[in-house]
């Protein structure tokens, strides 16, 4: 049974009593036959891979929904805490700018994703609109 010390840069092997350095280790394990995998196959002609212009509006998308996110769960947690003091302090915390920063976050974050959605729904039936005219189903 071999044993690895931290602090010196070799492995003690107890059956042989001698000390081995790792580049003995190395040469071994170099020399020694090794499992062949096989090739990687080409991707056939039906891979789905997404075009570069789509790639920027999904990155977009989810920018939007994580700041929305992020905004919407913050805004409570800083502006508006769950407790007696909170209902009391909460006109005084509404007009601080972190406040307005989270809240105009939350709303215009909101419309984004709206939006979006509006895109995405307008592009999904253009898209079955010209399968269905140029098929004439």
């Amino acid at each position: 049974m071999c044993m690895m010390y931290m602090y010196n840069i070799s492995i003690w092997c107890g059956h042989t009593k001698q000390f081995r350095d790792f580049r003995s280790i190395y040469i071994l394990r170099t020399t020694m036959p090794t499992l062949s995998l096989p090739k990687m196959r080409v991707p056939s002609q039906h891979t789905f891979t997404i075009p570069p212009e789509f790639q920027a509006l999904i990155a977009s998308y989810t920018g939007c929904v994580f700041l929305h996110y992020l905004a919407a769960n913050v805004y409570p947690w800083l502006c508006t805490p769950v407790t007696w003091t909170g209902l009391i302090m909460s006109p005084l915390y509404a007009p601080m700018p972190h406040c307005r920063a989270l809240a105009w976050a939350v709303y215009h974050g909101n419309d984004a994703i709206g939006h979006m959605w509006l895109g995405v729904g307008g592009w999904l039936m253009l898209w079955i609109g010209r399968r269905v005219w140029v098929r004439g189903v």
